[in-house]
């Protein structure tokens, strides 16, 4: 004999408790755990869906909502706002290259080559400078160190 009394009542031991406790269960009814309204929607099937990469937009001219009279509109300034609050200056933040994307970061915001930033088209990324062309030419602008 290979195994001992003691040894053979230790390795039967669990599925016996396994095969009691599977006769004890099986008289007791439980109730389902979901409603049929949780039922419905786990029946849910996942579909593939295609997701779009949008571009951000570009916004040239802004107009008020609002009406203002006349009389309301002698005290706002005649001059563009883009004259009164210069442009801030670009700067990258951040340069990722991969084997098959190029983001960086200008200004917090992510892009990568073709998206548009302040009227500007962002044409090249390398590693340590990115090109932005828009209509008052082209300009390199350098990762900040």
């Amino acid at each position: 004999m290979l195994f001992n009394r003691k040894q053979t009542t230790i390795i039967l031991l669990p599925f016996t408790a396994i095969i009691l406790s599977m006769m004890v269960f099986s008289y007791f009814e439980f109730k389902p755990v979901l409603s049929s309204a949780e039922r419905d929607i786990s029946g849910f099937s996942y579909k593939k869906i295609a997701v779009i990469q949008k571009q951000p937009v570009t916004v040239t001219d802004l107009k008020s909502p609002m009406d203002l009279p006349v009389i309301a509109q002698k005290d706002f300034p005649n001059i563009p706002l883009s004259e009164i609050f210069p442009r801030k200056e670009r700067k990258v933040l951040l340069i990722l290259i991969s084997e098959n994307r190029k983001m960086a970061i200008i200004n917090d915001i992510v892009v990568k080559e073709g998206d548009i930033i302040d009227h500007g088209k962002v044409k090249k990324i390398e590693r340590n400078r990115v090109l932005i062309k828009n209509k008052e030419g082209e300009e390199w602008i350098k990762i900040e160190q």
